[in-house]
């Protein structure tokens, strides 16, 4: 537990509306700070929205299609052969949080 008291959010602020993220200003500023800082939102580590499902950039479009056949290639014993077979590439593409997270 942290000095200062458990960090959660005001009851209001959860009655407000189930689709809206928590009043963080509910935290003393100090520790607003802090989970801004490491970038902890209401979901603690996680981002807040949910993770892409696919790079948009076709140039990934190899290592997509892969990890699309995951399941098969692990059951079949061919994904590290898949594998190294795929192209080394490069993240200057990445443009987001979102998709470097992806990557």
């Amino acid at each position: 537990m942290s000095p200062c008291g458990p960090l959660t959010t005001s009851a209001a602020s959860k009655q407000a509306s189930s689709e809206s993220e928590p009043d963080s200003s509910s935290f003393p500023d100090h520790i607003q700070s802090l989970l801004n800082k490491y970038d902890v939102t209401t979901n603690g580590f996680l981002p807040e929205g949910p993770p892409l499902e696919v790079l948009p950039d076709e140039y990934y479009a190899p290592w997509e299609e892969l990890i699309r056949r995951l399941p098969e290639s692990l059951d079949a014993g061919t994904f590290r052969e898949e594998a190294d077979g795929l192209p080394v590439l490069q993240t200057d593409r990445l443009k987001t949080e979102e998709e470097w997270r992806r990557a």
